[in-house]
């Protein structure tokens, strides 16, 4: 079982503003790699129980550039 994904921002810094829906793409990515990882062995679902491992996860100390809107459309997740 994944709980929701955390992201923390470093406390250095400069910028601390990122738009929902970008944070909503790095965050489905980030789960969506997880489960290709690890599914079909170890099936990942949503429903706690004895024998489930329940993972939480974060991204911590993220430091964001303000992007333009050109580059931010171009930019991507490694793979």
């Amino acid at each position: 079982m994944l709980l929701p994904i955390e992201v923390w921002y470093s406390q250095n810094a400069e910028y601390k503003g990122i738009n929902p829906e970008e944070l909503a793409y790095i965050t489905s990515r980030l789960e969506e790699k997880f489960r290709a990882e690890f599914e079909p062995q170890y099936p990942v679902v949503d429903v706690a129980a004895e024998d489930v491992l329940v993972v939480r996860m974060a991204l911590t100390g993220l430091q964001k550039n303000p992007l333009s809107a050109a580059r931010l459309a171009t930019s991507r997740l490694p793979c």
